[in-house]
């Protein structure tokens, strides 16, 4: 069985989420599993997910591979 990072485990929780649904009053983002500044493509897989998530997303992810793209844009979005 490979082993999963804190991000890939995130991934999964954020994808459990959208399945579940979200309240109204949530405002969603699209964000990329695989980011742009890391090689992803626009029409690449996305996770729809709460503005607080796709933060939290790319802090995770700075966290797991250290790439500041992900610090920044967790900072921009609003962690």
């Amino acid at each position: 069985m490979p082993t999963t990072n804190a991000y890939d485990q995130f991934i999964k929780l954020l994808k459990q989420k959208a399945k579940v649904g979200f309240d109204k009053d949530v405002l969603l983002q699209k964000h990329h599993i695989l980011p742009l500044h890391a090689g992803g493509l626009v029409s690449g897989e996305t996770v729809l997910c709460s503005i607080e998530d796709h933060a939290k997303a790319h802090l995770i992810r700075y966290e797991v591979y250290s790439q500041v793209q992900d610090k920044i844009a967790a900072l921009f979005i609003g962690c």
